[in-house]
C-alpha cells in the first residue's frame, strides 16, 4: 500500500469494545479561547478542546448550543472574534478555506446534481491541480473504501440516501484531508437507516489516519461513534471526557439531563454527609460536585439504576424508599414504570421484566448508593 493511501492506521486500540483505550500518536489539533458573536449576542464563549491525530471528538448539544458555529470556525467559513485553531501546530484560523486542507461532510451532502458520482468525488482534486491519472487513481481508491466503485457514472439522484452519504464521505476524505469535519451527517436519513449507516461510517472512521470532529444534537451517535464528546451549552463546553465517563459521572446538572435518562430530586445536604430529599427522606450518594459549600443540591438516579423488590435491603451501601405504582409500559426490551414516592414521581426501567405490577399496588425501590448522583443546582430549568 501507497504511503498516501486513504487508509493507514494512525493509532493502536486494545479492543473494539465500547470501554477501550487507544494510544494515539501526536496531539494534532488545538481550539485555544475561541469567541464570537452575532450582532450583540454571543454563541461561543471561551470554546477550547484538543484532539490527537485519528481521534474522534463529537460537539454534542441542542439547537443553538454553539457546535455548528464551532464548527464553522474549523472550516473557515466563520472568523471567530477571539481565539485561534492550529493543526499541528500551525495556526489555521487566517487561512481561508481552500487553504486548510479540511475535508467537509454537509449535512445535506451538498452533491453535485448535475456531475456524476465519479465527478463529484474528484472536484476537490481537480481544484487543487492534482494530475488527471492521479485523480482517476484517488477517486476509485475512495469509492472502494466507501464499496461504491460500480456507481462512478451514475448521478446523485440515481443512488438511494446511504449511498449519498457514502459518496459525500468519499469525497471529503479523497483529497486527504489535514482534519475530517461531519456536520450532523445521519440527519437526512430515518431512523433504520441511522442506525446502519452509524455503523458503516464507524468502520470507515476506523480505517482512516485523520482527526475528526463531528457535530449532532443525538446523543446515541455521540456516543457510538467518538472517543470523546464535548457536551455543548449557551456557547460553552460544558464537559469533555469518554463517553462512558460523561454518562456516569456528569459534571452538570444539564450534562446528566441531556445524556441518558435520569429522576432528578432536590435535595439538601446533612450535616452527616447525607442529603435530605422532601417526601423521600435522608438519601446516601456520590457527591461529584467540585465545590460542595451549597447546601442545596440535586439527585440524579438513572432509571435503569432503580429496581422493584419485595424487601428492602439492609447496609449503606443501597437506598430504598416505598412508592406506589401509577403507570406501567411494555416496550419490548424493557419495562417502564412510574411510581409516586411522596409526591414525588420517578421513573424505573428493568430490561425484559418479566413481573407485572399493577397500578396502585404498593411497591418497594432500591438503588446503590454509588448510582445516587450528586450535582450542584446549576441549569435546572435546562
Amino acid at each position: 500500500m501507497s504511503q498516501g493511501c486513504l487508509v493507514r492506521p494512525c493509532f493502536r486500540a486494545s479492543s473494539t469494545d465500547p470501554g477501550e483505550t487507544k494510544s494515539f500518536l501526536m496531539e494534532y489539533l488545538n481550539v485555544n479561547g475561541l469567541e464570537h458573536f452575532y450582532a450583540t449576542q454571543r454563541v461561543l464563549e471561551n470554546v477550547s478542546f484538543s484532539i490527537n491525530e485519528g481521534e474522534r471528538l463529537c460537539l454534542l448539544g441542542p439547537s443553538g448550543c454553539g457546535k455548528t458555529t464551532t464548527l464553522q470556525v474549523l472550516a473557515g467559513f466563520v472568523k471567530p472574534d477571539r481565539g485561534n485553531v492550529e493543526i499541528k501546530g500551525q495556526r489555521v484560523d487566517g487561512m481561508p478555506p481552500e487553504k486548510r486542507n479540511i475535508g467537509i461532510m454537509f449535512q445535506n451532502y451538498a452533491l453535485f446534481p448535475h456531475m456524476s458520482v465519479f465527478d463529484n468525488v474528484a472536484f476537490g482534486l481537480r481544484m487543487r491541480g492534482v494530475a488527471k491519472a492521479e485523480i482517476s487513481a484517488r477517486v476509485m481508491e475512495a469509492l472502494t473504501l466507501v464499496r461504491l466503485p460500480h456507481a462512478a457514472s451514475k448521478r446523485p439522484s440515481q443512488l438511494s440516501g446511504g449511498e449519498q452519504q457514502r459518496i459525500a464521505f468519499a469525497r471529503a476524505v479523497v483529497i486527504r484531508p489535514s482534519l475530517l469535519l461531519l456536520d450532523e451527517p445521519f440527519s437526512n436519513l430515518d431512523a433504520r437507516l441511522r442506525l446502519e449507516m452509524r455503523t458503516e461510517l464507524l468502520d470507515l472512521l476506523r480505517t482512516l489516519s485523520v482527526a475528526t470532529v463531528m457535530v449532532t444534537h443525538d446523543q446515541e451517535e455521540a456516543m457510538a461513534i467518538a472517543d470523546r464528546i464535548a457536551v455543548m451549552y449557551r456557547g460553552r463546553i460544558e464537559q469533555i471526557d469518554t463517553p462512558d465517563q460523561i454518562y456516569r459521572n456528569p459534571a452538570s446538572l444539564f450534562v446528566g439531563r441531556f445524556i441518558g435518562e435520569s429522576n432528578v430530586l432536590p435535595a439538601t445536604a446533612l450535616p452527616d454527609g447525607r442529603f435530605q430529599v422532601d417526601g423521600v427522606g435522608a438519601i446516601t450518594a456520590r457527591d461529584t460536585r467540585p465545590s460542595r459549600n451549597a447546601t442545596a443540591v440535586q439527585l440524579m438516579i438513572r432509571p435503569e439504576h432503580i429496581e422493584l423488590v419485595d424487601a428492602a435491603p439492609g447496609g449503606e451501601e443501597w437506598n430504598s424508599v416505598e412508592g406506589v405504582v401509577e403507570r406501567q409500559l411494555f416496550l419490548g426490551h424493557r419495562t417502564e414504570w412510574i411510581v409516586s414516592v411522596g409526591g414525588l414521581k420517578l421513573t424505573v426501567w428493568q430490561s425484559n421484566a418479566h413481573v407485572r405490577r399493577q397500578v396502585g399496588e404498593k411497591v418497594t425501590l432500591r438503588w446503590r448508593s454509588a448510582d445516587s448522583i450528586i450535582v450542584g443546582a446549576e441549569h435546572a430549568n435546562a
